[in-house]
């Protein structure tokens, strides 16, 4: 879940480059995939503390 973490947050930070760059063409399916990605990252945060906790 850590790598998965990890992951997760590298392609958040690609994503904002893509935005700066100003090289996306669609930008609302754009904020979907940001916001998706968000989601997820919360989601693998939580599930890592939970474990640790128990």
């Amino acid at each position: 879940m850590k790598i998965c973490l990890k992951e997760l947050r590298e392609s958040q930070v690609n994503l904002q480059v893509l935005r700066e760059a100003e090289l996306i063409n669609d930008v609302d399916k754009f904020d979907m995939i940001m916001q998706e990605c968000k989601e997820l990252v919360a989601i693998f945060t939580s599930s890592i503390k939970t474990t640790n906790n128990k």
